[in-house]
């Protein structure tokens, strides 16, 4: 139930970091390959062979299995880095656009000063005026997507409510289609009040109203756990309020309310629940608990050990994967860990090199730090565990460890 949407926070992550690892490393050959002499970017790229250079050297850095594309143009001073999708992203409604765009936003922004350094050294490095990042996104067919000028960034598309999310056109049918009623033996609509999510349950057949009903509907609700945090991630991305809720309503045929459950998310994500059972009519009491869901695993290595989980994550991992870097990941307890190996051995040898890449890495890695604080909060949400940090590592081609970043470490 609703697993078409998992991971999706890190995948966009990852993302951001396969374009990070590719503007860094462009931006070496960028000065050698360009003749010192002109007065903008783009005069410097109108050389045929310059652009041919510069487009191949970022094209080698860029794994067959990334899921996208990338080519270097300009525009006065401003660097562009256009992005296209190799398949159709679908985005099959308004609210699935702003998740997409709202996400892609909040990892640019995270890299603000990644590419502010990549403007800066082509300003000093080609002697030219000030120098900006500028990066396009455009689907396979070609339609754009996104476009994140770093010099004037874009606001996320944010809903005022849920109900105003819920009022556009296809969104409620999909959180219904999602949810997985087919064989239920009940039907349902969603919609939105302010800021909760109505889930409609009507039964096809009727059911006795009766503490037993109760207790069989609670347990159905609270296994639901997938459901509702996907939900609530979705909504954070793209509904401007600080307290969301979900309701599950159960109905007779004949409208007699039979259960209603809600789940509340604070502005810390915390979530509460409480529910109201009806019976003849008259309310037998309210309850109101902190919900503990217990999920399948019982750590981050655990969950990596699973094959089908491990092989997802590390194909994502692979497609970051360049001439320069190879990418793994793993577990340790709790740690979910991050390790990037040089394809070619780095003479490392000169303590002040040494020093100069590991700054270097910091300074990146530091200023990524919200990004993979986003990545830590999913998989907790999603995986029902708590404090769960990442470990960033990069080893020379040998295997020696260059330098190590922890993020979220409790």
């Amino acid at each position: 139930m609703k697993q078409a949407k998992r991971l999706t926070l890190i995948l966009v992550a990852m993302l951001m970091l396969a374009i990070t690892l590719t503007g860094c490393s462009a931006i070496r050959s960028f000065a050698s390959a360009i003749g010192i002499g002109s007065q903008t970017l783009e005069e410097y790229l109108s050389d045929p062979e310059t652009a041919q250079q510069v487009n191949e050297e970022v094209a080698s850095m860029v794994s067959e299995d990334a899921g996208l594309s990338i080519e270097v143009a300009a525009e006065e001073n401003v660097l562009i880095y256009r992005c296209t999708m190799d398949t159709q992203v679908e985005l099959t409604d308004e609210s699935i656009r702003r998740m997409w765009v709202n996400s892609v936003i909040e990892s640019c922004a995270e890299e603000q000063s990644t590419y502010e350094d990549i403007g800066q050294q082509l300003t000093s490095e080609l002697n030219l005026e000030e120098v900006t990042v500028r990066l396009e996104y455009y689907n396979a067919d070609g339609s754009e997507l996104l476009i994140y000028d770093y010099a004037n960034p874009p606001e996320a598309e944010m809903y005022a409510s849920v109900e105003e999310c819920l009022a556009e056109e296809g969104v409620a049918q999909r959180f219904v289609d999602e949810f997985g009623l087919d064989g239920s033996g009940m039907s349902a609509i969603a919609y939105g009040e302010d800021n909760t999510l109505v889930y409609e349950m009507t039964m096809d057949e009727p059911f006795e109203v009766s503490k037993q009903t109760a207790a069989d509907l609670e347990a159905y609700t609270e296994e639901q756990e997938d459901a509702f945090t996907v939900d609530f991630m979705e909504f954070r991305l793209v509904v401007d309020a600080p307290e969301f809720t979900i309701r599950y309503v159960f109905k007779n045929p004949d409208g007699t309310l039979l259960y209603s459950h809600e789940f509340i998310m604070d502005s810390e994500d915390n979530i509460t629940s409480q529910n109201t059972f009806n019976g003849s009519g008259e309310s037998e009491g309210q309850t109101t608990t902190t919900t503990e869901t217990t999920g399948a695993y019982t750590n981050v290595e655990e969950y990596l050990a699973d094959p089908e989980e491990f092989a997802e994550v590390q194909s994502q991992m692979d497609s970051l994967s360049t001439d320069e870097l190879t990418m793994r990941v793993y577990g340790e307890g709790n740690t979910l860990v991050y390790e990037a190996k040089y394809t070619e051995q780095l003479d490392l040898s000169d303590e002040a090199a040494m020093q100069s890449i590991q700054d270097a890495l910091q300074s990146g890695l530091e200023a990524q730090e919200s990004t993979y604080q986003t990545v830590a909060d999913s998989l907790e949400s999603e995986l029902q565990l708590d404090d769960i940090s990442i470990r960033v590592i990069y080893l020379n081609q040998d295997g020696t460890e260059i330098y190590r970043h922890d993020f979220n470490t409790p």
